[in-house]
């Protein structure tokens, strides 16, 4: 891993955290702070990579 960048694997356990938080029911566990760990870009790209 290289200094000074966030890994894609941390940035997608964010993306799935923040959205089981938001949109999954019943919850496992609530994380209403994993979506804030990302950019408005980062959920996008991630979001688009999944579906």
């Amino acid at each position: 891993m290289e200094d000074n960048l966030v890994s894609r694997t941390s940035l997608g356990a964010a993306f799935m955290r923040g959205y089981h938080a938001l949109y999954d029911n019943p919850k496992i566990f609530d994380d209403p702070l994993a979506y804030s760990l990302l950019t408005g870009e980062e959920r996008s790209v991630i979001a688009r990579r999944l579906i």
